[in-house]
């Protein structure tokens, strides 16, 4: 147990605390009552919240008295009490004490949620369901650990002034991830830690083609990507990564083409591209494998294909999909890297219209979730094909800078986009 810890926090709080009650206010912000393993700690810390917010004087009369009001018989309160402030604590330390507590209790919890997915098993329990329990609660557990701290206005600005100072001065390693495209990265600066980027596009217009150009740009920098494709399979991909390579008519005629075509799937073994082709995943599944090949890979940028095939709750697809989006968000801010998503556009009544942020499907969400939006144009001609020369990107939503559009051509035969000019 971690007692020691414990009874130092609220003796502290009892009496190392000038500001009569403002400590409390302090630890109340790091924990909460069912942090505490020990009952008369945690009895008397949920009276002394009690105490804080009916604005009584922090004493051990007022909090025995709230004790009882809490439902404990007095013969009970009273030893309780003493038992919980019979610490020694150092002066000063009541954030150290909480994060001690904090991190005893998060332990005990990974343990007891472990030993209870081994049981469910052993009691007959889906495998599935038991797994999808078990990762859902692990990553809650995992939240609890991410905590921002108050900042004055100013502390901000030097890491911001810092790295635009550096950008100036022409060091691209403080610029964001490279799409491959220059003008896209000279409107975005890249994608940034910690953004959640939406791609959408109504199907076949690119948007897993862009994706791959995106991974294969960054891996091939030697920068990790973690895929998750829940819309193509892992021999899928491959098959699109030949014919970004050669172009369909190898992957459509290999024979003729067979050397090449294995010495470039040798050389993709050294590429830290990393792909999980689960063909559907729960939100809280998906962030929790992409959290643990974070940590295991240094990945610096995880793309989804597609919003739309998360499983989650909600009562109806958009709200699913902004759970899922909003999930993707989360992960991006607290482990600083960033996601991009792809999402379906809805079918508009002219397949000519230029997109916006309307044919988001379930936009509402998605819009408010993105830190920035790009939709695939791809006008189509009377016979049905598409106009690969006339693509466009836009930038719908950035939110700090510029929106606009950047003019591309889409090679049909390799499924790669490049700058209008070259493609002429």
């Amino acid at each position: 147990m971690n007692y020691t810890a414990e009874n130092s926090l609220i003796t502290s709080l009892f009496f190392d605390d000038p500001t009569h009650g403002t400590q409390v206010d302090e630890a109340a912000l790091l924990l909460t009552v069912d942090d505490f393993m020990d009952e008369g700690c945690r009895r008397t810390f949920q009276g002394m919240l009690r105490v804080r917010r009916d604005n009584l004087p922090m004493d051990l009369l007022h909090v025995a008295d709230a004790m009882i009001a809490d439902g404990l018989p007095a013969d009970r309160a009273i030893p309780l009490l003493n038992d919980a402030t019979s610490g020694a604590p150092i002066p000063g330390c009541i954030q150290r004490y909480a994060a001690e507590i904090k991190e005893f209790f998060r332990a005990h919890k990974t343990r007891r949620t472990i030993a209870l997915a081994g049981e469910r098993l052993q009691e007959g329990e889906d495998v599935q369901w038991v797994k999808s329990n078990l990762l859902s609660e692990m990553e809650q557990i995992e939240e609890t650990r991410h905590s921002n701290e108050d900042q004055l206005i100013g502390e901000m600005a030097n890491p911001v002034l810092n790295a635009m100072a550096d950008r100036i001065a022409g060091d691209d390693s403080k610029r964001g991830l490279r799409t491959g495209l220059s003008d896209l990265d000279g409107l975005t600066t890249g994608i940034n830690a910690g953004e959640l980027w939406i791609l959408g596009a109504m199907p076949g217009r690119g948007k897993t083609a862009f994706a791959l150009q995106v991974a294969m740009n960054l891996a091939g920098e030697g920068v990790p990507v973690y895929m998750l494709s829940m819309e193509m399979s892992k021999s899928a991909i491959f098959r699109r990564l030949l014919k970004m390579k050669f172009g369909s008519v190898v992957v459509e005629n290999a024979e003729p083409h067979w050397g090449p075509i294995t010495q470039y799937a040798a050389d993709l073994e050294s590429l830290p591209l990393y792909v999980n082709d689960s063909s559907s995943l729960e939100a809280a599944d998906l962030a929790a494998k992409a959290r643990v090949r974070i940590a295991r890979s240094g990945i610096k940028l995880v793309i989804v294909d597609y919003l739309q095939l998360i499983r989650g709750p909600g009562r109806d697809r958009r709200e699913r999909t902004g759970d899922a989006a909003d999930t993707l968000r989360r992960l991006a801010k607290d482990t600083g890297v960033p996601v991009l998503a792809l999402s379906q556009l809805r079918r508009p009544d002219n397949l000519n219209d230029r997109p916006s942020m309307i044919e988001l499907k379930e936009s509402g969400d998605l819009e408010a979730h993105a830190h920035v939006i790009l939709l695939n144009y791809m006008p189509m001609a009377e016979d049905g094909s598409f106009k690969g020369d006339e693509a466009e990107i836009i930038l719908g939503k950035q939110r700090e800078g510029p929106t606009g559009s950047i003019s591309v051509a889409f090679d049909k035969s390799k499924v790669k986009f490049f700058p209008r000019s070259m493609f002429r």
